[in-house]
């Protein structure tokens, strides 16, 4: 059975950087786990504190 699973991290204004430089490497763990299908993260082009993880 598959999951997906919507992730929204608000950042604090101007800490975006800081949170994708600790979560984008932990994401390359993630993806090498039996069953993960795909791990996308997104910055919202509106909002540019809104991180967006969609795992599958």
């Amino acid at each position: 059975m598959a999951h997906t699973v919507f992730v929204e991290f608000r950042c604090q204004p101007g800490k975006r950087e800081k949170l994708l430089s600790s979560l984008l490497p932990a994401l390359d763990e993630t993806r090498a786990f039996a069953g993960c299908r795909s791990i996308d993260t997104y910055v919202d082009c509106n909002d540019p504190d809104l991180v967006l993880l969609w795992e599958h």
